[in-house]
């Protein structure tokens, strides 16, 4: 028995890393503030002729396309001093994948959000928090060495890391933007994906060290209590 709450301890918080992950990439990445954010210090308006205001109206649309909150990104706006679909044929077809894939974190955060609670309440009603620490730290280490494998493989091999990943989800090449043709790769450069994972690497950091601390003290605490 106590071999599965250790399991079920390890499970829970590997899903609460999973929660924690799709809410950053939902609601932080994914939001429109944050991609004017790095917009401006790109300088995208600027490299494709516009004005500031175009610029967040394709971005907003953009979000809330990807969220499934708008049926279609095709927009007309002055780009590069022409008044034109900002998208092209190519930048549409990938983020209908995109917004695929999006939808699909948003409906496994709802999920995981679910089981956290669910199997939560099952490890507090069992006040195994020896159990509970147990299974803790094998997550964290887990989450650990995965990171370190995918922080370690970007700084070697960056551009290998960025194929990798949209080998795995897409199974076309419409991700293969070109610059003089594909207005999207302006709204995706490689820099963008650098400062979101420095952006998800500080939370995460940070939930990892909470969830240790508090797996940690929790044996503790729980003995307090008791007595």
């Amino acid at each position: 028995m106590k071999a599965v709450k250790t399991i079920i301890s390890t499970l829970i918080v590997l899903t609460a890393f999973f929660v924690l992950f799709d809410f950053c990439i939902y609601f932080v990445v994914f939001s429109p503030g944050y991609l004017m954010n790095r917009y401006h210090k790109y300088d995208v308006a600027g490299q494709l002729s516009m004005t500031d205001p175009d610029l967040r109206k394709v971005t907003v649309l953009l979000t809330d396309y990807v969220k499934g909150k708008a049926d279609s990104i095709e927009i007309t706006v002055s780009v590069r001093d022409e008044e034109n679909l900002f998208y092209n044929e190519k930048d549409l077809s990938h983020m209908k994948d995109v917004r695929g894939i999006i939808i699909t974190i948003r409906d496994l955060f709802v999920l995981s959000v679910f089981a956290v609670f669910l199997f939560g309440f099952y490890l507090i009603r069992e006040k195994d928090a020896k159990a509970f620490r147990n299974g803790a730290l094998i997550a964290v280490s887990l989450i650990v060495l995965i990171a370190a494998w995918v922080a370690v493989a970007a700084n070697v091999n960056l551009d290998w890391m960025i194929v990798f990943f949209h080998g795995i989800f897409f199974n076309n090449s419409d991700w293969l933007l070109d610059p003089r043709v594909d207005n999207l790769i302006f709204l995706c450069p490689e820099q963008l994906f650098i400062d979101a994972g420095k952006t998800l690497g500080i939370i995460w950091i940070t939930f990892l060290v909470l969830i240790t601390v508090f797996a940690l003290i929790c044996p503790k605490l729980i003995k307090k209590v008791r007595d």
